[in-house]
């Protein structure tokens, strides 16, 4: 059982620069506490990502930390040039002393690949997956040749390789029918949602992973994400989280609607915080509420990878940091006592050639 944060970095009402160095002072917070990565979002034209480049805050938060795993979740590839994010890739890998998890994927949002020229998700998924297949060959040689629909590449030198051989890989997805190619490439999955699809995923991936004869204990990690604010009382953090979530729902619905487009994520992320509380798509209270909510949806998904959103909307520095130390000292024990969870080991040691 393993768990990290995942983040998407939108305005919490301060100075865009004060919210960088917020973070980045978060970053020792969250590996004292016993996070095993950071994975931050890619947004572009909306204050639901003020990291439109995710590799740049990485690379400073890699500055600010010593074990903690950090990488995007996910990458964009139709809005790169996946040579350059190639390149970037071995940057970002030796700046961190092989800690890099890398996260590649097509995007979400419609209306943030229209801003790049992409004008469906079909044309997306059709440059994710050769920008995909570039990278993973060029991850593994000295000089790279390529020839696709989007992208070539003509005896191409790569000269700064990753310290990580190979970079454990991660992919978000809510579809259950992507399990068997995640398998195939030893990808470590986090899904959105209900935790009944949190199980399917890892029914279907341990499935898939077996198909390939491979071991089960060394199957990569798969599990789901939380928005999670611990307080000294249940009162406490349900304010807070009243609070906060319809400021982050905003600017998760920001763009689609400035353009006109039909939110598509709702029923995940519904308008109030009280319809997401009684979804289960949170864990807000005191130590002992936390742990018992966490406890119960991550033995029902057989999850073995818990993303935690615990900076989101206008929760204060101060508050965050109280909700990491009482969960890291309160909570995350308990969860990572025997028997709790699935058994897994880390997604480094599995070979993705």
């Amino acid at each position: 059982m393993q768990f990290g944060i995942f983040d998407h970095m939108d305005d919490a009402g301060v100075p865009i620069d004060v919210q960088f160095r917020n973070r980045l002072a978060l970053m020792p917070e969250f590996e004292r506490a016993g996070f095993h990565r950071y994975q931050l979002a890619e947004h572009h034209g909306t204050p639901l990502g003020y990291a439109p480049s995710p590799n740049v805050f990485l690379a400073a938060a890699a500055q600010h930390t010593r074990t903690l795993r950090l990488g995007a979740l996910v990458n964009l590839l139709p809005m790169y040039n996946p040579l350059r994010l190639l390149e970037e890739i071995g940057m970002l890998d030796n700046l961190m002393s092989g800690r890099l998890d890398l996260g590649m994927g097509p995007g979400a949002s419609p209306v943030e690949l229209k801003l790049f020229g992409v004008e469906s998700r079909d044309r997306a998924r059709e440059m994710y997956v050769e920008a995909f297949r570039l990278i993973l060959a060029g991850l593994t040689t000295d000089e790279l040749t390529f020839e696709g629909q989007f992208y070539k590449a003509d005896r191409f030198p790569v000269v700064v390789r990753p310290v990580q051989k190979p970079i454990p890989l991660w992919y978000g997805t809510n579809s259950p029918d992507t399990m068997p190619w995640a398998a195939s490439v030893a990808a470590s999955i986090v899904s959105l949602g209900p935790v009944s699809l949190a199980r399917t995923m890892r029914e279907r991936y341990a499935a898939a992973w077996a198909d390939r004869a491979q071991s089960a204990g060394r199957m990569p990690l798969v599990g789901f994400v939380r928005h999670v604010v611990v307080a000294e009382t249940d009162a406490e953090a349900n304010d807070i989280a009243r609070r906060a979530y319809p400021r982050w729902r905003y600017h998760m619905n920001y763009l689609w609607e400035k353009r006109g487009t039909r939110f598509t994520l709702g029923g995940l992320f519904p308008e109030t915080y009280e319809e997401l509380a009684r979804l289960g798509h949170c864990a807000v209270g005191s130590p002992a509420t936390v742990r018992s909510v966490l406890k119960e949806q991550l033995e029902e998904a057989t999850s073995s990878y818990l993303g935690c959103q615990m900076a989101f909307g206008d929760i204060t520095q101060e508050e965050t940091v109280r909700s990491i130390r009482l969960f890291g000292s309160d909570v995350m024990p308990a969860l990572l006592a025997p028997g709790r969870g699935a058994k897994t080991t880390d997604t480094a040691a599995v070979d993705v050639a």
